[in-house]
């Protein structure tokens, strides 16, 4: 009992050692998403960019990122700042893609398109209809329906397939 419990005390040790190594990393990489974000905002304020957007509802997303981007940093939370950079990531492709008329959701649609056996999916063929009609609409130059197409195109993919940057 006394080893199990000299180990224990070790373990908890060495996962401390552990996360203070790891959050430094972190930190960096939660500054930056949330610094990339911030200027992704201000160039589609200075190119006018923000006609299709609500950009004081952006502005309030925003100012809530700060706070809790400040907070994560203060209590060098890793947990909730991955969950943060993925959040923030979340966004700025949404932002990205909206200004660019659906671009990086065509691409994406490309990109499996172009991998498409490499995939595991739940119904390959209702996968290759729905991967066919998005491609289509992108080709007649009709983006604004193909975001919903790309959804149903993942909810096709296995969990561990899924591109985690796209979707919230």
């Amino acid at each position: 009992m006394k080893i199990l419990h000299g180990l224990r005390k070790e373990l908890l040790k060495l996962d401390g050692a552990e996360k203070s190594a790891q959050y430094p990393q972190v930190e960096e990489e939660l500054k930056e998403a949330f610094f990339e974000l911030e200027d992704l905002i201000e160039k589609i304020k200075n190119n006018g960019a923000d006609e299709n957007l609500n950009m004081k509802q952006l502005e309030t997303h925003l100012t809530e990122f700060r706070k809790r981007v400040e907070h994560t940093i203060k209590d060098k939370n890793i947990k909730e700042a991955k969950d943060l950079i993925r959040e923030i990531g979340q966004l700025d492709f949404e932002l990205r893609n909206a200004v660019t008329g659906n671009a990086m959701d065509v691409q994406y649609l490309r990109h499996i398109n172009e991998e498409f056996s490499t995939y595991h999916w739940k119904d390959a063929n209702k996968a290759r209809q729905l991967l066919n009609q998005g491609l289509q609409m992108a080709t007649n130059g009709n983006t604004s329906g193909i975001r919903n197409v790309f959804i149903q195109i993942i909810g096709l993919m296995p969990d561990n397939e899924k591109p985690k940057e796209t979707l919230g």
